[in-house]
């Protein structure tokens, strides 16, 4: 009789269960990021990237880049590309996934979003962008400097809509940047819209 509960429970979490599986990011690096035109500083971020295996293969690799970075401008930019490759193969030869980044957030804090479900293209193949508001940018890099996991979703392409979840320790002197960094932006003159 409690075999066929269990069986009978089964089912009914099979039927039921429309969630995505959470994959784990291996050696998730964490790298300060600065854009100064001209030398004036107008934004600071953190970049992220990790990797892991498929199942079932011991060759096969996905590996998620990105960043979050805080303008100037008022504005949190986000940018993340989901790639495949092979560990056999070297990284420069990464083939796009064809999934566009939906959506990151750091710990428990406010996840960033497309404002108005816009992205584009980024600076390079599989990447795309968008803009979140401020307040969760600075949030969001907070919780990388507390070593607060990494949550990212992507959609489109085939096949189902993907989540990664990976914690990186962020070094000293990637700190040391930040800080720095966000001293400079912090004592920039404003622009003017």
């Amino acid at each position: 009789m409690n075999k066929l509960w269990a069986l009978l429970l089964l089912l009914i979490v099979q039927v039921e269960a429309h969630g995505q599986t959470v994959t784990t990011l291996q050696n998730l690096t964490l790298q300060s990021t600065m854009n100064a035109p001209k030398g004036v500083v107008v934004s600071c971020g953190v970049r992220f990237a990790g990797l892991t295996s498929v199942p079932g293969s011991s060759d096969d690799i996905e590996v998620v880049d990105g960043s979050i970075a805080v303008f100037l401008d008022g504005f949190t930019g986000v940018k993340g590309a989901l790639k495949l490759g092979k560990l056999s193969e070297p990284a420069g030869q990464l083939r796009t996934s064809g999934k566009t980044i939906a959506w990151v957030r750091i710990g428990d804090g406010e996840p960033l979003a497309p404002l108005d479900g816009a992205t584009a293209p980024g600076d390079g193949a599989g990447y795309f962008i968008f803009r979140a508001p401020t307040d969760p940018g600075f949030s969001a890099i907070q919780g990388f400097m507390e070593a607060k996991n990494l949550w990212i979703g992507f959609q489109g392409g085939t096949g189902q809509d993907r989540i990664f979840s990976g914690q990186g320790q962020m070094s000293a002197q990637t700190r040391s940047e930040l800080a720095a960094c966000f001293g400079e932006l912090s004592s920039a003159p404003q622009k003017t819209k």
